[in-house]
């Protein structure tokens, strides 16, 4: 498997992020399934943003503060198990419904978590610089799908990074080629 994300122009690694994240979204919801509403709707508008902007070609608003708070979305199933004896704040009140079962779960949820918001970050970032955000998005998702015993999801995000990479070479895509919606609706049908 080799995923170079610097093969791909700007918007095409955006759209590869993006695609990690939605494959990453189902470890964060097995593995804390307690989240709640709030956290799993900053990963959602997380890949939202990214989604959008990669199609539009430009940053969408609400980029940065989406990736913000995937990366809260990201911390927060870590927290009992950093800091055991760190008391409860009453007057902010958790969005969570409970904490995720154990460590490694934790760790799994916070690693898919970290998927959305380097997907979103992607976006919100210089061209010369969506490279590593995109890289990252995809290193959080080969963690994530390792710990939690998923290879078949790097295969699948691998898969979608040879299209897109076949479809930027035959298109002649740039750094400024938005990606046709018909380019999602295709990576999602792909069959497994």
């Amino acid at each position: 498997m080799d995923v170079d994300v610097e093969r791909l122009p700007h918007w095409a690694r955006v759209a590869f992020a993006a695609r990690c994240a939605r494959l990453a979204l189902p470890l964060f919801d097995e593995c804390w399934p307690l989240a709640g509403p709030v956290y799993r709707g900053y990963l959602l508008e997380a890949i939202r943003v990214a989604e959008m902007s990669a199609r539009s070609g430009c940053e969408v608003d609400g980029t940065r503060e989406a990736w913000m708070n995937a990366g809260q979305s990201a911390g927060r199933p870590l927290v009992p198990f950093l800091y055991p004896d760190m008391p409860d704040d009453e007057d902010e009140p958790d969005q969570a419904d409970g904490d995720p079962p154990d460590r490694d779960v934790a760790g799994v949820a916070s690693l898919a978590a970290n998927v959305a918001s380097h997907a979103a970050k992607a976006a919100a970032v210089p061209t010369a610089k969506s490279a590593r955000e995109s890289d990252e998005a995809w290193g959080f998702l080969v963690s994530a799908a390792h710990q939690s015993r998923r290879r078949r999801l790097i295969d699948r995000a691998a898969d979608e990074f040879d299209l897109l990479r076949r479809l930027a070479k035959r298109e002649r895509w740039t750094d400024a080629t938005p990606i046709p919606g018909a380019v999602f609706a295709r990576l999602e049908d792909d069959p497994d």
